[in-house]
């Protein structure tokens, strides 16, 4: 039988008892554990485990004229794994945006009166269980 790879919820038990008898022993809330496939899906129907937080599809540069508006869309497959994932955005260096862009998490959309300069963006998704993963990319605005 196929193994996945699991993250076991923060608030969850720290021994589970699965199919087949086969016990996960956790010993922090978010370790990755390996476990049967049928097992992944009984941990992962009960809420206690999901699927690990990965970049399935990196955020490819962006481009913007000064002046103009500026949006960009991220493609909804961008994260792939972990549970209700919610994005944040920042700059690069975890400062705040600049001024004329905003980003609103539930469209997933970037937007503002683009202003010339190159900014590094990084987005972040943060899953139900905890788990953090991030993606950055450069808007150039000329």
């Amino acid at each position: 039988m196929s193994e996945q790879t699991v993250v076991v919820a923060p608030g969850k038990s720290a021994q589970l008892a699965v199919a087949n008898d086969f016990n996960v022993t956790v010993n922090d809330p978010g370790d990755a554990v390996k476990v049967h496939g049928s097992d992944a899906t009984q941990l992962k129907r009960a809420g206690v485990a999901e699927d690990l937080l990965a970049v399935a599809n990196a955020i490819p540069n962006q481009t913007g004229t000064n002046g103009q508006p500026f949006t960009y869309t991220i493609p909804a497959n961008t994260f792939s794994g972990g549970v209700e994932n919610t994005l944040t955005a920042v700059k690069g260096d975890g400062s705040a945006l600049p001024g004329w862009m905003s980003f609103n998490p539930t469209t997933r959309v970037l937007s503002g009166p683009a202003a010339t300069g190159t900014t590094a963006v990084k987005i972040t998704a943060k899953s139900r269980g905890g788990q953090v993963i991030s993606d950055e990319f450069n808007v150039t605005v000329s």
